[in-house]
């Protein structure tokens, strides 16, 4: 089983402030981590999660300008966006997966827990 903070799934993806490309990991997201704790504690009472388990976990990843990038040719025509959602999670679905269903589900209890108590603090 594995521990919340040991989760990780390398991408690229554009620094906000610095516009270059940088390795990441794609469970340093909060939203992500967040929705993948409460899918890990939670699956058979949500409904949602029930029908699109993928879109569950990593669904904000999807069409936020922070997991954007546009892609193109050198002169700079052609260019398309692309989401972190549609680059790496869709074509990684079975892999994402795997990686979610091997979390240790006390760890991700514990992990809201955290979560919880340090946002009722920031209040």
């Amino acid at each position: 089983m594995t521990k919340m903070n040991e989760l990780y799934f390398g991408i690229m993806q554009r620094d906000l402030n610095s516009k270059e490309l940088r390795s990441s990991n794609l469970f340093n997201s909060y939203r992500v981590l967040r929705s993948v704790a409460l899918y890990v504690t939670k699956k058979d009472e949500l409904e949602y999660a029930k029908d699109d388990p993928l879109r569950f976990c990593f669904g904000d990843t999807a069409g936020r300008y922070e997991y954007e990038m546009s892609i193109g040719d050198l002169s700079g025509n052609n260019l398309k966006k692309y989401d972190i959602y549609t680059l790496y999670v869709e074509p990684n679905a079975d892999l994402l997966m795997k990686i979610v269903e091997d979390v240790d589900i006390d760890d991700a209890k514990r992990w809201l827990r955290e979560d919880r108590e340090r946002r009722t603090k920031c209040v």
